[in-house]
């Protein structure tokens, strides 16, 4: 309970004291982070997620700024891709040197991929059109840290060859050694074994 403490206190300090906190209207980069947060709840609506913001604000926080959904949802849309991939490498790497120590540890990894039909416009970035010029069919690869429960990558790629997928992946990232990584039989390859 003591780690899980700090690592709340570490998100507070990260969020208030190491993000651009750019005001846009009413909102700030901590308002959008907090709503794109509060939003993964099951079964919370916009509408529920604000009035809690508001409420912490006004009773809480004793702020009299009132939140009205589109400026939180601009405010959010504001926020890029790279911003929350520092958010969760920043965590990412506090975990690691808090909660696994122990360099003899190992992680436990899966991987798969699935096809998804998307929109043609799709395109115009070099994904390959189908047959019928309606749609593209893009392979996303998937790799989860079960050991950490948490999500790795979920990646969209411009081919259709799931062991390329991984390969390149682990190519291009951190020292993965003495990690356990699981596939399902499509991942078998003379490539992959030679990676191993």
């Amino acid at each position: 309970m003591y780690k899980i403490l700090k690592l709340s206190k570490y998100f507070n300090s990260l969020i208030i004291n190491k993000l651009p906190n750019q005001r846009f209207k009413k909102t700030t980069n901590v308002d959008g982070t907090l709503f794109n947060f509060l939003s993964c709840q099951v079964n919370k609506s916009q509408e529920s997620i604000i009035a809690d913001m508001n409420h912490l604000n006004n009773n809480l926080l004793k702020n009299k700024i009132h939140f009205t959904r589109q400026y939180i949802v601009n405010r959010n849309n504001q926020l890029s891709l790279d911003y929350f991939k520092n958010i969760y490498d920043d965590i990412s790497s506090y975990i690691d040197k808090n909660f696994y120590k122990n360099n003899n540890e190992y992680s436990v990894f899966v991987v798969d991929g699935t096809n998804c039909n998307l929109r043609s416009k799709l395109n115009e970035n070099q994904y390959k059109l189908n047959k019928n010029d309606n749609s593209i069919t893009a392979l996303n690869i998937g790799i989860y840290n079960v050991t950490k429960n948490s999500l790795v990558i979920l990646e969209l790629v411009k081919h259709k060859n799931e062991r390329k997928a991984f390969i390149d992946f682990i190519n291009n990232t951190e020292n993965y050694t003495n990690n356990i990584f699981l596939f399902d039989r499509g991942f078998y390859s003379e490539d992959l074994i030679y990676w191993v």
